[in-house]
């Protein structure tokens, strides 16, 4: 190889690399790699949200999810009305709160709550599905544009490196040989 292809190798493998790294921390801070996270549901069927973690039943009972170390049945507390620290939330529209929310189609119902904190402001979002199964999806976001610049930087660098391996041990020189031929 020449200077000048060396040269173009090293540069593509690093514009790649900075690329990638790019387009990952991007989705991973739009909370794109975010999933819907079961709640359960309640004894009798859920078929509105309430308040953030409180859903009615098709029977018009009020049921709270309580948040305990390992609990998986009976998280669902029946309650004569919403307890008083509960966020009521609201619609989820499409500009609400991140500029990322995660898709909806399958559900519903869907009440919305934006958390502000210094420096990092949470989505939260309770579901229900048509089977009256209770979901929730949360992603946070703030303070996170150091990453957009110093994510590209690692991934050039890391390109540049695999970029080097690829120039100096030339592990592909029997393909590359081969389509010069043709």
């Amino acid at each position: 190889m020449k200077v000048f292809e060396r040269t173009a190798w090293l540069i593509s493998f690093s514009l790649f690399g900075a690329i990638i790294a790019f387009l990952y921390i991007d989705a991973s801070l739009g909370g794109k790699f975010e999933k819907w996270h079961p709640m359960g549901s309640p004894p009798d069927k859920a078929v509105k949200i309430v308040a953030i973690d409180s859903v009615e039943t098709q029977s018009g009972l009020l049921y709270h999810y309580e948040y305990k170390t390992g609990c998986e049945i009976g998280c669902w507390v029946k309650v004569e009305s919403i307890p008083p620290d509960t966020a009521i939330g609201q619609s989820l529209e499409p500009d609400y709160c991140l500029n990322y929310h995660p898709a909806t189609e399958n559900f519903i119902e869907l009440k919305a709550m934006c958390y502000y904190g210094s420096p990092q402001i949470m989505l939260y979002i309770n579901a229900i599905d048509k089977n009256g199964f209770v979901y929730y999806w949360m992603h946070g976001g703030g303070e996170n544009g150091m990453w957009f610049f110093t994510a590209p930087f690692f991934g050039g660098v890391a390109g540049l490196l695999v970029g080097f391996l690829f120039v100096v041990f030339k592990p592909f020189s029997r393909p590359l040989a081969w389509f010069q031929k043709k």
